[in-house]
């Protein structure tokens, strides 16, 4: 316990597993040996100090009763990998959004300024109209579709939230129904709309040459989505005809 007054006590879980913050405390499990680590380190910084033979029989005595407490704790079952569902996401990034003006405002114009040189550098590399194609060619096989995954890399410099969106949709179109499918898009161009109508997506666009990737997001996102949407209801037709 050295000279801290945070201990870790580690109930179901070995020394091994701990990790982050509590890591650079020195942890006890929560076995009679420490808990008695425990009531003499209290003891130690305690203004009434207890005699340690009476902390040693206490704990001896009390020990059994917390030990049974402890084993009638029913055990957690393996639980799944939480992944979190596509409306927790774009509520959670719809509230950050709505906080970009009073940031925005905040910003230094000199930065601001070298900022709208480099997008302006950054961007000139690729057209809307070759990005269209490369779309196009990446629907044509639902397995291998990462439209999705292209523009977020695309985006992810300029609007970092927007590309964590987008990772998420393609996680959850490949296991989507149509329906579900349908939904993502909605939310998705719910999102994708208030973003370039914030301060900061304006500002975005407006320091972009006519033409360049950010301006036509909203669209290529859409077609992406569309082209899945397609291949989802022919996928549906086809099983039901089938049937």
């Amino acid at each position: 316990m050295q000279d801290s007054k945070v201990i870790p006590l580690l109930f179901g879980l070995e020394l091994s597993d701990l990790s982050g913050p509590l890591a650079q405390f020195q942890a006890l499990k929560i076995d009679q040996q420490g808990m008695m680590k425990v009531i003499k380190g209290i003891n130690a910084v305690a203004d009434n100090k207890a005699a340690e033979n009476t902390i040693q029989k206490l704990v001896s005595v009390l020990w059994k009763d917390l030990e049974n407490n402890l084993n009638n704790i029913p055990s957690k079952g393996v639980s799944e990998k939480h992944e979190r569902p596509q409306t927790e996401i774009l509520e959670e990034l719809v509230s950050q959004v709505r906080g970009l003006g009073a940031q925005m405002r905040e910003f230094d114009p000199e930065t601001m300024e070298k900022e709208m040189h480099y997008g302006k550098m950054r961007d000139r590399g690729i057209h809307p109209d070759q990005m269209n194609e490369m779309l196009h060619v990446m629907s044509l096989s639902s397995r291998t579709d990462v439209s999705l995954l292209l523009l977020a890399g695309f985006s992810r410099d300029s609007m970092p939230w927007l590309a964590e969106v987008l990772v998420e949709a393609h996680r959850e179109l490949k296991t989507a129904t149509f329906e579900q499918a349908h939904e993502i898009r909605k939310n998705l161009n719910s999102l994708v709309k208030m973003t370039m109508h914030s301060p900061l997506g304006i500002g975005k666009i407006k320091r972009e040459k006519y033409g360049g990737i950010l301006f036509e997001l909203p669209h290529l996102i859409d077609t992406a989505i569309s082209q899945k949407l397609e291949l989802l209801k022919i996928g549906t037709d086809d099983k039901e005809n089938a049937s």
